[in-house]
């Protein structure tokens, strides 16, 4: 009876084990990703084909190259290890200006360049805002990215340089106070 039972056990450890190596091996990897990339920027996984208008999605990636952007578009079905993360690695492993990369459950992430950072998180919160599907929502996010009027300087910059203003005044005055004790000391003085 005890051979059975082992045999049982590993038969159940090992279809366990194929059927998870089956789930990591069902799971995107960035290398493919980037790979179908190359032809019009957008990759969109067979499962999501159907709810998916792959023109439409090109033709954004066609209007961010007009504006001097190399924008690329995901809708992954299963990205390792998050959607976040997966989009980071397709954006840096692709050398793409911004990656913006839709999910299953309605999660919007996009990753980008430094040069394009604070616009990036801008426009990815307008478009998270919004309802609508992947296509809509693509040229939403490109619109806020290419029309995002350039920001002065920002909050903490300013208060950075009110500081310092500050401080050089206080020295200033510092100086001049010490100036004009040094003379009234200097005149209180006998002559030699």
């Amino acid at each position: 009876m005890k051979p059975l039972r082992y045999l049982a056990l590993t038969c159940a450890w090992l279809l366990a084990s194929v059927l998870g190596f089956a789930q990591i091996v069902s799971a995107e990897q960035p290398g493919p990703v980037i790979s179908a990339l190359s032809t019009d920027g957008v990759f969109v996984h067979s499962s999501r084909e159907n709810n998916i208008d792959r023109q439409r999605l090109a033709d954004v990636v066609e209007s961010a190259d007009e504006f001097g952007i190399r924008m690329a578009i995901i809708v992954p079905a299963d990205p390792l290890p998050d959607l976040r993360a997966f989009v980071l690695r397709v954006q840096q492993g692709g050398e793409f200006d911004v990656v913006l990369g839709f999910g299953l459950d309605g999660e919007i992430e996009a990753e980008a360049i430094d040069d394009l950072g604070s616009d990036r998180l801008s426009a990815l919160t307008a478009t998270r805002a919004l309802d609508g599907s992947p296509e809509e929502l693509s040229a939403v996010f490109l619109e806020e990215l290419a029309t995002n009027p350039p920001t002065g300087l920002p909050n903490s910059m300013r208060t950075i340089i009110r500081w310092v203003i500050i401080l050089l005044g206080l020295l200033g005055l510092t100086v001049v106070v010490e100036q004009i004790m040094r003379s009234r000391s200097k005149r209180g003085q006998p002559a030699a």
